[in-house]
């Protein structure tokens, strides 16, 4: 069975896509556009071919959801191919409970996988993207975010955050159904936000509060010192009337979350480009002992372990 059903119709034109989009509105028009463009027939081809393995552990309302629910649903597919494509065995999971979205066999025990989307808000909570600068630059005109590097990362990491807090407390719903020796990550897609502009930065600052910009000190003798990074504990929220916590990691409520799977780009660009290493896990340094990941066991991601005053990354190995 196809996640693409419906018969072929001409894509050509910005009209004919309009067209299409009227004509079945119950559909998410990115759905429609892999669906129907030549030009995407890649992405087509990839979630038909990864569906083939992945349907037996997807969830009941997983087909329809993912014509209608895209960003979601093409994560969470994504998000399996990601493990599958590095050797990882999965467990059918029951039908009649809540589940996380998948369940790994990691060294004799399990790694629950929470996948999230994190949206690009509405109204004052909305991110201002590349895009929707490009869309209103007048034309041969140079385009600029201009200011503080927190004029543009904040509105990131508190849509970031907030999708964070809503698996944190969804956590409790699959407690009963993760023994005492059981992982459990969230992994999160900023797709919705940035396309495939959302670097490290943003995840880290969001995990651990630490500061992207990098502070530069002038010495007593006129030279530059040495670079270093702060961290901080909170940003305003987007009406500047309160603050938000960050340092998701320093959280009570997330001491049984083993660690962070972060995905900053989207898939339709990571397919096209064949780009699956931006993938990178954070470990969460204050996670209890019994949930602690041995980064060996991830070996073939990019991972961020995170220490007292810094942080380093592990290269995935050479296959």
């Amino acid at each position: 069975m196809t996640l693409f059903p419906l018969s072929p119709e001409p894509t050509n034109t910005d009209k004919q896509l309009l067209e299409l989009i009227n004509k079945y509105p119950q559909f998410n028009p990115i759905y429609l556009n892999v669906h129907m463009r030549d030009d995407w027939k890649l992405v087509k081809e990839f979630f038909d071919k990864e569906w083939i393995d992945f349907k037996k552990f997807a969830d009941d309302n997983f087909y329809n959801e993912f014509q209608k629910n895209y960003s979601q649903r093409a994560w969470e597919i994504y998000l399996f191919y990601l493990f599958h494509s590095k050797g990882f065995s999965f467990a059918v999971q029951k039908k009649n409970q809540s589940n996380p979205d998948l369940k790994i066999l990691l060294d004799n025990r399990f790694l629950f996988v929470e996948a999230v989307t994190a949206g690009k808000g509405t109204g004052v909570n909305s991110v201002e993207t590349l895009s929707d600068l490009l869309s209103k630059a007048w034309p041969e005109k140079m385009v600029s975010r201009g200011g503080h590097i927190d004029d543009s990362n904040h509105p990131k990491v508190r849509r970031i955050l907030s999708a964070l807090d809503e698996k944190i407390r969804n956590y409790k719903k699959h407690q009963r159904i993760i023994a005492k020796n059981d992982f459990y990550m969230i992994a999160i897609s900023g797709a919705e936000i940035e396309g495939s502009m959302m670097g490290d930065e943003i995840i880290l600052e969001a995990l651990t509060g630490i500061n992207p910009a990098l502070h530069i000190p002038l010495m007593k003798d006129g030279k530059l010192g040495h670079g270093f990074k702060t961290v901080r504990k909170a940003i305003s929220n987007s009406k500047g009337s309160a603050q938000i916590d960050l340092g998701v990691f320093n959280y009570e409520a997330a001491n049984e979350i083993s660690a962070v799977l972060y995905f900053g780009s989207d898939t339709f660009n990571s397919i096209l480009q064949q780009k699956s290493g931006e993938a990178v896990v954070i470990h969460n340094p204050n996670v209890i002992e019994n949930k602690r990941i041995n980064p060996d066991l991830l070996s073939d991601f990019r991972q961020i372990i995170i220490l007292p005053t810094e942080y380093k990354y592990l290269r995935p190995r050479q296959r």
